[in-house]
């Protein structure tokens, strides 16, 4: 009985550390940080977290699903690169809307490749990945795109009321219209059913085919919203370094948000905290004036508890 309890107790951290490791982080860079309590450091941080929190979304369905997605980081930068040649041009309807449909295709090859072929969800995005980076270098040369167009780059100037960043309306509405359809529809319940057991789930009628494609192109489009407002944010586009290895942080962020890495239920609000807790490490230490591989290390840290916690809490 004693055991059970204590397994309790750390499934109850992991699927909740992110959130309260968030919180001791929050106190102790408002004691021990300079100039962190301020409404200006509160916006940074959110704006900043954006894109690692749209990819960490559409990470957090594939991970639920017991598979990984690798290429968000290329797919990224290949909507990133193809936006802003349209930007450039003056078309930036077009530009998102080929950025989505181009990111939609990539997770469904990968998806198929995964579902239908049963190739291990590592190999399949790390082809994609190469695939994606090199198709993004070599459409331009791989030179930097600048998309200097004020009505697109100004939208990632807007504030709501004079104050509140666009980006941070984006991110409550993802987040909660996420938390709904993986807690509040059939989608997160057969999500769940088929992170538990595949088979299982495909027995009790779930089109678990579908499914799981359905996860890796939801993931896909997800970073190419990542891609979009990055590129109106920085208003230029490298193809070398726009999400270069940022599918680790996204995969950082939901495993220490309390998502299981064997899959099983999504948790949106531990992705969300996840998110937010990794890019406060990083404006910690640049604040603090350290080398920024000590983040590195402490994201380390933060990742190596969040999976014990989850081992000791299904043994």
């Amino acid at each position: 009985m004693k055991k059970r309890k204590t397994e309790q107790n750390h499934d109850l951290l992991y699927r909740y550390g992110a959130a309260i490791a968030l919180a001791l982080f929050t106190v102790f860079n408002c004691i021990f940080t300079r100039n962190f309590v301020s409404v200006t450091t509160f916006w940074n941080l959110l704006v900043q977290s954006t894109t690692i929190l749209m990819l960490a979304m559409g990470m957090t369905l594939v991970i639920a699903t017991g598979g990984i997605d690798i290429s968000v980081g290329s797919t990224m930068a290949l909507s990133a690169i193809v936006l802003a040649l349209c930007v450039s041009k003056g078309h930036i309807a077009a530009g998102v809307i080929l950025a989505v449909l181009l990111a939609a295709a990539g997770g469904l090859f990968a998806g198929t490749l995964v579902a239908r072929f049963r190739i291990l969800p590592m190999v399949a995005t790390l082809s994609l990945q190469y695939m994606l980076r090199g198709i993004a270098k070599v459409v331009v040369d791989g030179y930097r795109i600048s998309c200097m167009n004020d009505a697109f780059t100004g939208f990632a100037r807007i504030r709501i009321g004079g104050v509140v960043p666009i980006q941070v309306l984006i991110i409550v509405l993802t987040v909660a219209v996420m938390y709904i359809v993986v807690n509040r529809m059939s989608f997160g319940a057969k999500l769940e059913a088929y992170g538990n057991n595949p088979a299982a789930a495909r027995i009790s009628g779930i089109n678990t085919m579908a499914l799981c494609t359905f996860c890796f192109v939801l993931c896909s489009i997800f970073a190419s919203f990542a891609g979009i407002l990055e590129t109106a944010r920085v208003t230029s586009c490298d193809p070398a370094t726009m999400g270069y290895q940022l599918e680790t942080d996204a995969i950082a962020a939901v495993v220490v948000g309390g998502t299981p890495v064997t899959g099983g239920k999504p948790n949106i609000l531990g992705t969300f905290c996840g998110a937010v807790l990794l890019q406060m490490v990083t404006i910690m230490v640049n604040m603090h004036n350290i080398t920024y591989s000590y983040s590195l290390m402490i994201k380390t840290v933060i990742i190596v508890a969040a999976v014990y916690l989850h081992r000791r809490g299904h043994r």
